[in-house]
């Protein structure tokens, strides 16, 4: 089962990464610290973690497209 930490981490990283570009370090740096930090203490396989993170990374994707879908629609 993927990691729903991981997986909230990513989304917000990658929403974060991409309306504030300067600022990507920090997010990523602690999105890859929760992750570490589920296999660290067993409650996850690098596996559910890396299946997480993907999640994460196209849910924050779809959130970003439709900000912005919905920002240049109501213009």
């Amino acid at each position: 089962m993927p990691s729903g930490h991981t997986a909230s981490a990513a989304a917000f990283t990658r929403v974060v990464g991409t309306a504030y570009p300067s600022l990507r370090l920090p997010p990523n740096t602690l999105a890859a610290a929760v992750g570490f930090s589920r296999v660290y203490t067993g409650v996850h396989y690098p596996a559910d973690v890396l299946a997480g993170w993907l999640l994460g990374r196209g849910i924050g994707t779809l959130t970003h497209v439709t900000a912005a879908t919905a920002e240049r629609v109501h213009r």
